[in-house]
């Protein structure tokens, strides 16, 4: 008589076959990745939330700060391959966060905290850049995709275990912690290296100096260090500013190649 498949097994088979019908290939590193929904509908959802943020933000009025961000904006989305997108720009006032983002359908802003660690409109264009890669490898939509890819699995062990409350509770551990920081998480990393990768293809495509790049992350790690309390990299979605320094140099040889 046959074994019964582990649970893990059947998560396996579950998320093997969502992956071999929907399956795209990331530009540049070329990555195979699930993508369950449109780049329209990824588009329509960016733009949601992007006049979400943007009414409960306040725009910067530095002239200045603005024309910058828009410009190298501009330049890097013109090398992005999407000219099809309706880029937009803004510079959130909030000394506070250091960071930007970028949405599906080319919506992107920056915070004015990040300003002083990129220092010039260079070290702009390695946050733009990477953030742009995200839009370029569509990571919003296949983060959502991994989610329904998940909540496939949950829906299909559940009507398996049906039937055995001890399996239903190993189903519910399994995939409580384990969705999240062995499957959605690590993932998460991989989209962050990915779009650093890709930034530095871009912003060297649009004729900035790459080598930047290193740079701004080293005073990213000595802004980290001064900052107690932050996760360790394997429970963070972002890989530590050491990796991403290592990684950079690994990748600048094919970079200047653009």
């Amino acid at each position: 008589m046959r074994g019964v498949p582990s649970l893990s097994s059947m998560a396996a088979i579950v998320l093997l076959a969502l992956s071999l019908v929907a399956c795209e290939t990331v530009p540049y590193t070329g990555r195979s990745q699930l993508q369950l929904i449109s780049p329209q509908e990824e588009g329509q959802m960016g733009v949601q939330a992007y006049q979400q943020i943007l009414g409960k933000a306040k725009v910067s009025s530095d002239g200045a700060a603005n024309e910058m961000v828009t410009r190298v904006g501009k330049r890097i989305a013109a090398v992005s391959g999407h000219p099809e997108y309706q880029w937009e720009y803004r510079l959130i006032q909030d000394d506070k966060q250091v960071n930007a983002f970028a949405l599906p359908g080319g919506k992107v802003a920056v915070y004015t905290g990040i300003l002083p660690v990129t220092k010039d409109e260079t070290g702009l264009a390695v946050v733009l850049g990477h953030e742009i890669g995200h839009v370029v490898a569509r990571h919003g939509g296949e983060r959502m995709s991994q989610q329904m890819g998940v909540n496939a699995v949950v829906e299909t062990l559940a009507g398996l275990s049906s039937g055995n409350p001890a399996v239903v509770q190993s189903v519910s551990a399994l995939l409580g912690a384990g969705a999240s920081v062995g499957v959605l998480l690590p993932w998460g990393r991989a989209q962050e290296s990915e779009a650093d990768h890709l930034g530095l293809i871009l912003m060297a495509k649009a004729g900035y100096d790459p080598h930047a790049a290193r740079d701004l992350w080293v005073r990213m790690a000595d802004l980290a260090s001064k900052t107690p309390g932050r996760p360790p990299e394997f429970l963070s979605t972002h890989p530590s500013e050491t990796t991403r320094i290592t990684q950079i140099e690994g990748w600048m040889p094919e970079t200047m190649q653009y």
